[in-house]
């Protein structure tokens, strides 16, 4: 019962990941889409392979802040990254956050609240950033 359990639910998911991937525009697209979206959005395999062609980004994008303390101490503030079983998960919306943060100009709305953000980051009572938006290196 368990077996036949099991891959019923991984022919699901396998219908879920060619449905969500199918080639073109089409209405039998659109349609199939919109049957699977709440399994693929549910799971967070709702990724597209446009990433790979025709033009895949050719830039790596970090960002981090230097945080400076009352008592004239700094800290270097960076995107957390993931261990090494599941991690990848977490850190994939990072780093879409890093380069939206850094690249979209529709993303200026985040500029203004990061530096503050960042800074609760750290357990002291009194603190503020050194400028006002993280530095980019």
């Amino acid at each position: 019962m368990g077996r036949g359990l099991l891959s019923i639910v991984l022919m699901v998911l396998v219908a879920c990941v060619i449905g969500w991937n199918l080639p073109g525009d089409s209405s039998v697209r659109d349609d199939v889409r919109s049957t699977v979206e709440p399994v693929v959005y549910a799971l967070g395999i709702d990724q597209g392979w446009a990433v790979f062609a025709p033009n895949p980004s050719k830039t790596s994008v970090a960002v981090e802040a230097e945080v400076t303390f009352a008592d004239g101490s700094t800290a270097l503030y960076q995107f957390p990254s993931g261990d090494p079983f599941i991690g990848g998960y977490r850190e994939y919306r990072w780093r879409k956050l890093e380069r939206r943060f850094r690249t979209d100009n529709s993303w200026t709305s985040l500029r203004a609240p990061a530096p503050e953000w960042i800074a609760s980051r750290f357990p002291l009572p009194e603190r503020h950033l050194d400028s006002p938006c993280p530095s980019v290196r």
